[in-house]
C-alpha cells in the first residue's frame, strides 16, 4: 500500500509538472482550449482509494496547478469536484460482480470501451466545471459549451494516448 502511495504521489508530481510546462502551452485555437492531462492521475488512483484521499488529491493537484498558472482556484474547484464525482461514475460503470481486487481503472484491466466511458464522464464534469468557473457568466454560454466539448475531446484523446503508451498492464 505504501509503495502504491509513493508511486501515485510521484506520478502526481510528474503530471502536474507536465501540465504546467508542456500541456498548458498546447493551446487549441483561439477559444483557449487546453488538454487537462493532470486529471488522469485522479482517474488512475486505485478503486480502493478512500474518499478523503481522493478529495485531498484533487484539491492539492488543482491547487498546485493554480499556483503555477495563477488561475485563482479554478483548477482546485474543478479537480476537487472531479475527485468527488469519481466514486459515483465508478459505481455507474461497475461490472455486475464488482471490480476485482488489485486492479486499477486502466485500459489494460477493463478494456478500451469501459475506460473510454469512464474518462469521458469524468473529464466532461471537470471541463464543464473549469470553463463555467472561468467565464462565471451566462453571456458566453455558447462559447463555453464549445470549450467544454472540444476541451473534453482534446483531453480524452491525450489521456488515451498516455494510457496506451505507458499504462497497459
Amino acid at each position: 500500500m505504501l509503495r502504491n502511495l509513493i508511486i501515485h504521489l510521484a506520478l502526481l508530481l510528474v503530471f502536474i509538472f507536465l501540465q504546467a510546462f508542456m500541456f498548458d502551452n498546447m493551446k487549441l485555437s483561439s477559444l483557449q482550449i487546453y488538454p487537462f492531462v493532470y486529471v488522469a492521475i485522479i482517474l488512475m488512483l486505485p478503486f480502493e482509494t478512500p474518499k478523503w484521499l481522493l478529495l485531498l488529491t484533487g484539491f492539492f493537484s488543482g491547487l498546485l496547478l493554480d499556483i503555477f498558472n495563477d488561475t485563482l482556484g479554478v483548477n482546485t474547484a474543478a479537480a476537487t469536484l472531479l475527485a468527488y464525482v469519481r466514486p459515483f461514475t465508478l459505481s455507474v460503470l461497475s461490472p455486475y460482480d464488482g471490480y476485482e481486487n488489485g486492479t486499477l481503472p486502466r485500459v489494460g484491466y477493463y478494456g478500451t470501451p469501459w475506460y473510454l466511458k469512464y474518462i469521458s464522464m469524468n473529464v466532461f464534469v471537470f471541463a464543464a466545471a473549469f470553463y463555467l468557473l472561468v467565464s462565471f457568466s451566462f453571456n458566453y454560454f455558447a462559447s463555453d459549451l464549445l470549450k467544454i466539448f472540444f476541451g473534453s475531446i482534446y483531453t480524452i484523446v491525450i489521456i488515451l494516448l498516455i494510457q496506451f503508451a505507458f499504462f497497459l498492464k
